[in-house]
């Protein structure tokens, strides 16, 4: 009996408005630090371009008379930098370093980037250096960059250029390349990102050309250029998170409500439902069309379901719950502090719920 007390004491204390007010405060605090959080350090799952290094052990196998070509891009501007769809127009500079005893000029001007096009490629600008043959592209390329949207919008990307030469092999020439040869202009424009860091490295792909015959294959020299994006602001983050986080707490406020305005509280509950319904058309032009769910579907889908609950309980309450007790009815004291109690306890664990959820989709 004393447990049964202390409980109903207990219920009656959380019952409070104050109390449901504190918990949604509490609640509210709890999300927003996990979104800080998430914000806080560089997260990218986009995929690295897969190739086969050349290290110090692959060099001794290619010989001595492999030639070495050194080689680099400046970034001048990005006509067209679109992460949601992948599609990038870049204005570059790709130089490269060699010995013109060693290899043609005309063998160098044959590179290709994997993942573009050239949309303009000028005659090489050649100088000679220290007995060594300078040719400068001016190029616009048009390419694409395969990115993975898991965790849209609080994902980072990692945007990557893919150079080639195919008509030469890695026994022939291969390339050098660093992360000093790798440079942007510094007042690039990039909307809504900001450039976080480079990275290079270069090695060949074997590409097989019949899969029943293991020994026909084909090797190409590659250069690998890696530019790691983050996010410039929080702007897309409150257009699409915010409508759908005030629309489920209107709801809850329906659990502040007398119990006895069944009407008040079954109305909200229908408008946060219909909100976020109503929502799901505006957030749909802006998140990318792809086929597996993103941050921003899970937390829609979760947010729905928790609305969907409350609007569910209100009503069940709302025909449970006699606004206009019939004749007869002798204690509806004692009624009301059930209804009270329970909707207590299903205010708190819905609210809970969606803490619990939202934390885990934004952590992950």
């Amino acid at each position: 009996m004393e447990l049964k007390k202390y409980f109903f004491i207990v219920v009656e204390f959380v019952s409070r408005i104050q109390m449901k007010i504190t918990a949604i405060i509490l609640s509210i605090a709890v999300i927003m630090g996990c979104f800080a959080y998430s914000l806080s350090y560089f997260k990218t799952t986009d995929p690295i371009p897969e190739f086969n290094i050349i290290d110090a052990a692959k060099q001794r196998e290619f010989g001595a008379f492999t030639v070495k070509v050194n080689t680099g891009i400046y970034i001048k501007n990005f006509s067209n930098f679109d992460i949601i769809r992948g599609h990038f127009v870049v204005d570059a500079l790709v130089w490269f370093e060699f010995n013109s005893d060693e290899v043609m000029l005309e063998t160098i001007g044959k590179f290709t980037f994997d993942n573009g096009r050239f949309l303009k490629k000028s005659p090489p600008d050649i100088k000679i250096v220290a007995n060594k043959t300078i040719a400068t592209y001016d190029v616009r390329i048009d390419f694409k960059s395969s990115m993975n949207y898991h965790q849209f919008p609080l994902e980072d990307h990692r945007v990557s250029l893919v150079m080639t030469n195919n008509f030469v092999t890695p026994h022939e020439m291969f390339f050098l390349v660093d992360n000093t040869c790798f440079n942007i202009a510094p007042k690039v424009s990039i909307s809504n990102w900001r450039i976080r860091d480079v990275y290079t490295d270069a090695g060949y792909t074997a590409p097989t050309l019949d899969t029943k015959d293991e020994n026909k294959t084909t090797t190409f020299p590659k250069a690998i250029f890696l530019i790691n994006m983050e996010k410039a602001g929080i702007k897309k983050l409150l257009v699409i998170f915010m409508p759908l986080y005030l629309a489920v707490f209107l709801s809850f406020f329906s659990f502040l409500m007398s119990i006895g305005n069944v009407i008040g509280r079954f109305s909200l509950a229908a408008s946060g439902v219909s909100a976020l319904l109503g929502y799901r058309f505006v957030i749909e032009k802006m998140i990318p069309e792809v086929g597996y769910f993103t941050t921003t579907d899970s937390i829609f889908t979760m947010l729905l379901m928790i609305n969907f609950l409350v609007f569910v309980w209100q009503l069940l309450l709302g025909r449970s719950f006699p606004a206009k007790p019939p004749p007869g009815f002798k204690s509806p004291q004692k009624k009301l502090d059930l209804f009270e109690m329970l909707n207590t306890l299903v205010f708190l664990f819905l609210l809970v719920l969606m803490t619990t959820s939202s934390g885990i989709f934004l952590l992950q």
